[in-house]
């Protein structure tokens, strides 16, 4: 273009002896190090054109467009051979001429390593230096990063770690608390049953001094009772159906029902003494509370001739139990008497 572009500037330099891996060149082999460097330094000179054709299309930009010459990628690369080039240039010297090199080499297989074979050897080692000294970073640098990936598992470790002692450590509080709660509702049952024992036993004494002051009395009194409560319930009942005509309302027939029903447990007793089902009447009988538990004295009537309080299969009971007759006599002629 007819306008004048500034290059862009060039890449660092790069590593020395790259392709030599990482593999330092003894200084003891001299001559073939010399031969290496005169054909580096021949091919140098042989492809001096294309770079100065390289260098000049860098500078180029399209007239229409305005851009490099070269795509970003393209101009990246041949920037850093240019650049690859012109290092080599700088730090390799120029061979010498043919007369010269012959004199200088029959020269230095008679005198040691004077003129430019000494020049070299003195290259060879700053190149041995730099080389070192690369490898030397580029270890330092491998060191640095081993201790980075060795630092991070350590935390990561410890973080996992961490981690799992305080999943641990909640799940001992979760179990804790577990604990806590059920000894706390265990406590509760506990508590609970303890409140209905004292409530059994203290409704239990009561039942048990009621009864104990009903057998006081005797069962003449009771029947008393029951004859007064039958025909005082049935007078009230027959107010309250005035003009009906019903033989519930009699009460002579109510206090003759009680009476037959009583007689009729009595006697069955006495007549089937070894059979257990004739002492035992359920609470809740239909019959039962109809002819008898309705009334006040009626099963006040069978606890005065011997009857307790008690269960069959948690199903509240009036039960009759006759004593041993050879351990209580006494005993037993008591309730048989009372039976009769």
């Amino acid at each position: 273009t007819s306008e004048e572009t500034t290059p862009p500037p060039p890449p660092p330099d790069p590593p020395l002896f790259m392709n030599f891996q990482s593999k330092v060149i003894p200084i003891s082999n001299v001559a073939t190090a010399v031969a290496a460097l005169t054909k580096i330094q021949s091919s140098l000179s042989s492809i001096q054109p294309k770079m100065d054709r390289f260098r000049k299309r860098l500078a180029e930009r399209d007239p229409i467009t305005d851009k490099p010459r070269y795509g970003d990628k393209t101009q990246r690369r041949v920037q850093a051979l240019v650049h690859a080039h012109d290092f080599l240039e700088r730090h390799i010297p120029p061979p010498p001429p043919a007369t010269a090199a012959s004199s200088s080499v029959s020269n230095n297989s008679q005198e040691g390593l004077p003129g430019d074979m000494s020049l070299s050897q003195e290259l060879l080692v700053q190149l041995q230096q730099r080389h070192t000294h690369q490898l030397t970073q580029e270890q330092l640098a491998q060191q640095e990063a081993d201790r980075e990936r060795q630092r991070l598992q350590e935390q990561a470790r410890q973080e996992a770690l961490q981690k799992q002692q305080q999943e641990a450590q909640r799940a001992l509080e979760a179990a804790e608390r577990q604990r806590q709660e059920q000894a706390a509702a265990e406590a509760e049952l506990r508590r609970q049953a303890e409140a209905a024992r004292q409530r059994r036993l203290a409704q239990e004494r009561a039942e048990q001094e009621w009864v104990d002051t009903i057998r006081a009395q005797g069962v003449k009194v009771q029947l008393e009772l029951l004859k007064e409560s039958t025909t005082k319930n049935n007078m009230e009942v027959g107010n309250d159906k005035e003009g009906e005509d019903d033989d519930d309302d009699d009460p002579q027939a109510a206090f003759a029902t009680a009476i037959t029903s009583l007689h009729t447990i009595f006697q069955q007793i006495n007549a089937h003494p070894e059979e257990t089902k004739f002492r035992r009447i359920r609470r809740d009988h239909e019959k039962f509370t109809q002819d008898i538990g309705r009334h006040k004295g009626g099963v006040e009537v069978l606890l005065a001739a011997g009857f307790s309080l008690g269960a069959i299969d948690d199903v509240p009971c009036y039960l009759s139990v006759e004593p041993d007759l050879e351990t209580d006599m006494d005993g037993w002629s008591a309730w048989f008497d009372l039976n009769k």
